[in-house]
């Protein structure tokens, strides 16, 4: 059975974090942008689109 020397379990560790990081950062931009959404929503429905008097 082959040793496994510590710079691939540090390399292992840096790989599965920075997985973590781009998991969680990829859902913070999804729910700030469906928050964004609903608030532009809101904004375009306060907001009259006609505006010829």
């Amino acid at each position: 059975m082959q040793t496994k020397s510590y710079r691939q379990y540090i390399f292992r560790a840096v790989a599965l974090g920075s997985m973590l990081y781009a998991l969680t950062l990829i859902a913070d931009t999804a729910r700030a942008s469906t928050l964004l959404m609903s608030a532009t929503e809101h904004a375009c429905h306060q907001i009259p689109l006609d505006n010829s008097r």
